[in-house]
């Protein structure tokens, strides 16, 4: 997973800001407007990812483990994402409340990296039972004289139907309108992203991407995707 300046490359390192953020938020999230709700859903998240990072590096570690390790970092990630985005950016927070979250003071410096204008899609393969593969992601359109530094990278948001679990309690029970309907997302700049869903055969997933120039500019949904897992 390609990772933005703020969040850390190591797990260990990503969890450790999570609970982190748990704590500053049980405290200041009130004053910030942040609601109980998804303190607790980033709360939660975070106990998941730190057992599944537990199983992954033991003698248990199978794929499966590996991938709902992955699949539970990036569901982390996302919402880590959506709080940061939604909440300390604006109004903004102070350095000494950035530091608190172990985020760095913000960069005054202005950037010229438009966001970007074009649609992202990609086709949708079915490698194995449980294994959905989004590949040849690419723009839907002509680049033409577009600014090719606007597509650094593409969020692949995506949800599932079906009963809800520990892993994965936002289901779908209707087809989404939108990518914004979408709770999951992860972020890439590959051309192709593999996702496992063990003990999800027959479920639908929807899935819809979005280009992001990297530095917070998204593009337009692209069109939603959907199957059925195997």
């Amino acid at each position: 997973m390609a990772h933005e300046n703020w969040l850390p490359g190591r797990r260990d390192d990503q969890l450790h800001m999570a609970k982190n953020w748990g704590v500053v938020l049980a405290e200041k999230g009130p004053g910030w407007n942040v609601p109980a709700a998804e303190i607790a859903e980033c709360a939660a998240l975070a106990t998941v990812a730190e057992t599944a990072l537990q199983t992954a590096k033991s003698n248990e570690r199978t794929q499966v483990n590996t991938a709902e390790c992955r699949d539970a970092f990036d569901a982390l990630v996302a919402k880590m994402r959506f709080i940061k985005n939604r909440w300390f950016l604006q109004p903004p927070l102070t350095d000494a409340e950035l530091v608190s979250l172990s985020l760095s003071p913000r960069d005054t410096t202005k950037t010229d990296v438009p966001a970007p204008r074009l649609e992202a899609e990609g086709d949708v393969h079915f490698p194995d039972y449980g294994i959905i593969e989004i590949t040849n992601i690419r723009v839907r359109g002509d680049m033409g004289a577009e600014d090719k530094r606007a597509y650094r990278g593409v969020r692949i948001y995506y949800g599932l139907t079906g009963t809800p679990t520990p892993q994965d309690l936002f289901r779908l029970s209707e087809a989404p309108a939108a990518g914004y309907q979408l709770p999951h997302s992860i972020w890439t700049q590959r051309k192709s992203h593999r996702f496992a869903f063990p003990g999800e055969s027959g479920n639908r997933i929807y899935l819809c991407l979005c280009y992001e120039n990297g530095k917070g500019g998204a593009g337009p949904w692209g069109p939603i995707l959907t199957a059925i897992i195997p």
